[in-house]
């Protein structure tokens, strides 16, 4: 009994010895064949791998760049309307001033690179920055409303509010002949206001609007990348 398992044994490894190499050759050909794969995958996507991480170092540099670009500007803008105010003997609002710009940008998607000379024009002919905040946010209706540039009915209010009221007659705002013949600015932004009232408000919830909220908050994140990075290199300079 023992020599019939002993020859079974020895055919069985005789036959098992043949399968035995061939399953070690199927192997070593399907590594050889997964390190021609990972080779060739190297090779197709090496450089783009590394045209990937350079496009992000450069996009880096520019978000940096800008960013630092955006504070500066930011910075020139407030301190160009914090003079303002001061030579009006407005000193004491300009922080409230520079909040309520803040949060105008925000809620309407209109940049403060708008609004902080829009602001500067109307405060310089009304006088007070209370007047000058209703005025602003007049204008950011009129303009949702008809089209035209902020800037524009801007310049048309303040020349109106320094006796002027040729230019509200060319904004297509819908004011009578009479009413602006009063020179009545009371008169004349009550009607604006029923007109216009609510109109920036809506255009900042169309898809268009809440777009360019988005870009303020972009645009934000820039001007504060750039704001700690100049104060990082000062801290470093210093040191």
């Amino acid at each position: 009994m023992s020599r019939t398992l002993t020859v079974y044994l020895a055919a069985d490894l005789k036959r098992f010895s043949p399968q035995l190499r061939d399953a070690e050759n199927d192997l070593g050909r399907f590594g050889r064949g997964v390190d021609g794969l990972s080779n060739n995958l190297t090779r197709m996507l090496g450089p783009a791998l590394i045209g990937a991480a350079a496009a992000a170092g450069v996009a880096a540099v520019a978000f940096g760049v800008e960013g630092v670009k955006a504070f500066v500007d930011d910075e020139a803008a407030a301190a160009k309307l914090a003079t303002t105010l001061d030579n009006l003997g407005l000193a004491h609002d300009t922080t409230q001033v520079e909040g309520m710009i803040d949060a105008l940008q925000r809620e309407t998607g209109v940049a403060d690179e708008a609004l902080r000379p829009a602001f500067d024009r109307l405060v310089r002919s009304i006088g007070n920055t209370a007047g000058a905040t209703d005025a602003l946010k007049l204008a950011m209706d009129v303009s949702a409303g008809t089209g035209k540039s902020l800037d524009s009915v801007v310049q048309a209010l303040g020349k109106a509010y320094d006796g002027n009221t040729t230019g509200l007659s060319r904004l297509g705002a819908g004011l009578d002949k009479a009413t602006l013949a009063t020179g009545d600015m009371r008169l004349i932004t009550e009607q604006l206001s029923s007109t216009f009232t609510g109109q920036a408000e809506t255009a900042a919830n169309t898809y268009q609007g809440q777009l360019q909220r988005l870009s303020v908050g972009f645009s934000e994140l820039q001007e504060s990348f750039g704001a700690g990075f100049l104060s990082s290199l000062g801290d470093t300079t210093q040191g």
